[in-house]
């Protein structure tokens, strides 16, 4: 399962004015993802993909990734990710993931889809403002604008939330 999402992602390239919030579904998973947009009728390009937060439909966790964060963080290691935006932060333990290709690692964690941070994302991303702060204290972070998220961080929390029984 995050096989499949992690072979969509592979490495990042930085934050670039034309990257855009993208939508989807993989195997069983939806996707929210954050990099270059692609070609109209194009899966996205897995080296442009930069964030990504995946789920299994209705299972309350949501997997982040992130294809490049620092040289400073040593793959096998854990490290502690923080997720903000607005004035509200989630924090989670990452595995720090080797990324030959980037040269730098990836970072790998999951958090309940309940979290504030997913909710203050949907309320800034309805209204095109706002950014989204991913770090690892003061050695990494990186910003991802949350202009182009309209509906899609909603729909995906809708999507990953946990069945009412």
């Amino acid at each position: 399962m995050i096989a499949g999402a992690l072979a969509l992602l592979g490495s990042a390239t930085p934050v670039a004015a034309a990257d855009v919030w993208l939508s989807g579904t993989s195997d069983g998973s939806v996707l929210l993802m954050y990099g270059a947009r692609p070609p109209a009728g194009e899966q996205p390009n897995p080296e442009t993909i930069q964030l990504s937060l995946a789920c299994r439909t209705g299972s309350g966790v949501v997997r982040l990734f992130v294809g490049e964060s620092s040289e400073r963080l040593k793959p096998g290691g854990t490290a502690r990710l923080t997720l903000a935006a607005a004035q509200v932060a989630t924090t989670v333990r990452a595995k720090i993931l080797p990324n030959q290709l980037a040269g730098v690692p990836s970072l790998q964690a999951t958090a309940p889809v309940g979290s504030a941070v997913f909710n203050a994302m949907a309320r800034l991303g309805r209204a095109g403002q706002g950014t989204l702060r991913v770090s690892v204290g003061k050695t990494w972070s990186a910003r991802f604008p949350l202009k182009t998220m309209g509906l899609k961080a909603q729909q995906f929390a809708q999507a990953c939330g946990p069945k009412a029984r």
